[in-house]
């Protein structure tokens, strides 16, 4: 059983997929009007791309064998099989492709796996789109993502404070500098507001007139922003439940989850996030936490004006905060003070999980030891029973 948005319950594969397929078609945007946006032009462009037989061979060797084909049901392990045949045919119709800034219709559609959150599983809510894309298309996704990011990496634009979908960050980067920040201050009994920021379908919600506004300041050769505005626009999707397919959903904003190019796509249009706010900022993709050393009432009213600015930055690009999820935890400090967003005070936590590690306001590891201890007994005991009737001597 599937409660759809209209507390309809599905019950057949075909139902369900149609439940999901007008769920995750209704979290889209429309293009926003980037006439407010004012980007200063930079001396920086990325060199032109051409993409070479060898190039394509070697990610044609790469294929995993074991990843399942596209809408266009070519399998990886078939174009891993003729990858020296069919390498320099494809660096051809790839170099065509970016020329005329044209992807092919193919290319464009999407079959989207559901996959599950939390909370309860009958919610179409409680779901989020993975998108199974052309494996061919993937390959050329490839060699423009590495372009974009040497470009972007060399030149050091991006913003510091980003660590997700970034060689040499990860969450547990991000969660060192936030915990080392804390605790600099807890030992010069320094309390800190911390805020962490849950974005609502950011992916999902990703204008695409903007993101072409922003890759063009950035720099991003025209060329490939050209392509990657082809590649972005007439998307059409349809969700599998069970082998049963629903119909077709045009994608009308949004970096689509399971392709290549998204993560980079989505981390460009969020790069400005901490030049908007003036206190301390981290990010992993769209998971955003602000927090400030509270020297007197004058670093509360900043950090409030931080929130009221990051606000105002969301509005403007399209993107959603969901309020429900976004917290202040007074770290090392009961002092109340409330903090809002949008007119709406948000919820004071003593604990938080962030990034899958649960933060204490008193910057303990109680909870993260118990938590670990508790799954380490489990899976003990998983083990003891499955060997629990096996006879030693075959052992």
């Amino acid at each position: 059983m599937l409660e759809d948005d209209q507390t309809n319950m599905a019950e057949d594969n075909l139902t369900k997929a149609e439940a999901l397929s007008k769920h995750f078609s209704q979290v889209f945007s429309d293009n926003i009007d980037t006439s407010f946006v004012n980007f200063p032009e930079g001396n920086l462009k990325m060199a032109p791309l051409y993409i070479g037989k060898d190039t394509v061979l070697k990610w044609l060797l790469r294929l995993n064998p074991g990843k399942s084909s596209g809408p266009d049901e070519l399998h990886p392990r078939i174009l891993t099989a003729l990858a020296e045949s069919i390498a320099e045919p494809l660096s051809v119709i790839f170099n065509m492709s970016l020329d005329q800034s044209k992807c092919p219709r193919d290319w464009k559609d999407a079959i989207i796996s559901p996959v599950f959150k939390t909370g309860s599983r009958n919610l179409v809510q409680n779901y989020r789109p993975v998108s199974l894309t052309s494996i061919v298309v993937k390959l050329l996704e490839r060699i423009i993502r590495d372009a974009i990011i040497q470009f972007i990496e060399g030149n050091k634009l991006f913003a510091v404070e980003q660590h997700g979908f970034r060689a040499g960050h990860s969450c547990l980067t991000n969660l060192l500098l936030a915990r080392e920040s804390w605790a600099s201050s807890a030992d010069a009994n320094i309390p800190v507001d911390a805020i962490f920021i849950d974005l609502s379908k950011a992916f999902d919600r990703v204008s695409h007139s903007g993101l072409l506004v922003k890759l063009g300041s950035l720099g991003i050769n025209k060329v490939v922003t050209d392509w990657i505005q082809d590649f972005l626009k007439d998307r059409r999707q349809r969700v599998r439940v069970n082998g049963v397919l629903s119909t077709w959903e045009s994608v009308k904003s949004g970096v689509p989850q399971g392709t290549i190019l998204g993560p980079l796509l989505f981390l460009i249009y969020v790069n400005e996030i901490p030049s908007v706010v003036k206190s301390s900022c981290l990010l992993f993709a769209d998971d955003i936490k602000i927090w400030r050393a509270l020297h007197d009432d004058s670093d509360q009213l900043a950090l409030q004006e931080d929130l009221n600015l990051l606000s105002d930055w969301c509005k403007h690009w399209a993107l959603e905060i969901n309020l429900s999820k976004s917290v202040v935890m007074h770290v090392s400090h009961s002092h109340v003070h409330n903090y809002s967003m949008n007119g709406i005070t948000l919820p004071v936590v003593t604990e938080y999980k962030d990034l899958g590690v649960v933060v204490q306001h008193d910057l303990k590891t109680a909870t993260n030891c118990r938590t670990a201890a508790t799954k380490g007994f489990r899976m003990l005991w998983a083990i003891r029973k499955a060997f629990a009737n096996f006879d030693a001597d075959i052992f």
